[in-house]
């Protein structure tokens, strides 16, 4: 299986991340440090299990699949996806908006991944007729692939883990679902002014360089955020998602829509109620999903998905 947590990984400040199937064997593992071991994941998890239990005792939450908590040190993230559970710890100083549409894309791949994989393994078995006793283990050909361990060598601070895991806060949006504020059907995406119409496909696009402040994309003029679009009084808002992530969403915007990025962008917030210079970390999510569902071309919804990340391969 492709590795799940690889993008995820790349995101600045995450320490180690673990896939876990509804057996408690792991599915894969990746850490920036090998201080990091899926045994600690599991027992972190198992406690993270019983806390959202008790708050899907509430009616409000009976259907939250996931949360992030603030720890001494840092973060630990829980996500459910169908059988398979996913756990993320990361620093203190980590964008937590980046982190959940990070943990958003691996767990729209990780059920993707059990998506084909069931449908391989009905399609063998029917061919073949190969039957599995209920209850029963399948067999090694259908088996969920052995744990995958990932270590690297960037230094970063080990994140302490003593003591209980707080009550979590409020459960994170699933990028799988897609926003709750606002929804863009895919096979129907809200139309783009009529000069940006067409604009999304066809040549490849250029890159802007960076740092500079403007440039051209499919031959139309492109601008960088103005300083007064990102800052209040000449500073940036306290709590906000802050200017160099709004810059990152933008160039990567512009791939796909050239100079009519920054309206798109511009528009979607103030749907969300917030500017470029007010948008805080919880609308992140929803901003990214609703722009992704502009591109005309819904094959490069995820793509822009991967490039807002950070992910440029």
């Amino acid at each position: 299986m492709e590795s799940i947590l690889a993008n995820l990984m790349k995101v600045q400040g995450v320490l180690a991340a673990a896939v876990f199937a509804a057996d408690d064997s792991c599915v894969e593992f990746s850490a920036a440090e090998p201080i990091f071991e899926p045994i600690m994941f599991l027992a972190a998890m198992r406690a993270a299990e019983d806390s959202l239990d008790v708050f899907r005792t509430m009616d409000r939450l009976a259907d939250a699949t996931s949360f992030t908590c603030e720890l001494e040190h840092g973060y630990f993230s829980y996500r459910t996806v169908g059988a398979m559970r996913m756990g993320v710890m990361a620093a203190t100083g980590i964008n937590v908006a980046m982190l959940d549409v990070a943990i958003g894309v691996a767990s729209l791949k990780l059920a993707q991944a059990e998506q084909r994989r069931a449908q391989y393994s009905t399609s063998s078995s029917a061919e073949y007729a190969v039957p599995h006793a209920t209850g029963s283990r399948p067999s090694a050909q259908y088996a969920v692939p052995g744990m995958v361990q990932h270590y690297g060598s960037a230094p970063m601070s080990p994140m302490s883990l003593s003591g209980p895991i707080p009550s979590p806060m409020a459960a994170a949006p699933s990028m799988a679902s897609g926003p709750t504020a606002r929804h863009h059907s895919p096979t129907s995406p809200p139309p783009l002014p009529p000069q940006a119409r067409g604009q999304a496909t066809g040549s490849q696009p250029h890159t802007p360089t960076p740092g500079s402040s403007s440039g051209l994309l499919h031959g139309q003029p492109f601008e960088d955020w103005r300083a007064e679009e990102l800052l209040a009084n000449g500073a940036r808002v306290p709590g906000t998602i802050g200017p160099s992530a709004m810059q990152h969403v933008l160039r990567s915007l512009a791939r796909f829509l050239g100079g009519h990025a920054k309206a798109v962008i511009v528009e979607e917030l103030a749907q969300l109620g917030a500017t470029p210079a007010t948008a805080r970390p919880e609308l992140f999510t929803d901003l990214i999903y609703n722009v992704a569902g502009r591109i005309p071309d819904p094959g490069m919804h995820d793509e822009f998905v991967r490039l807002a990340l950070g992910d440029r391969r």
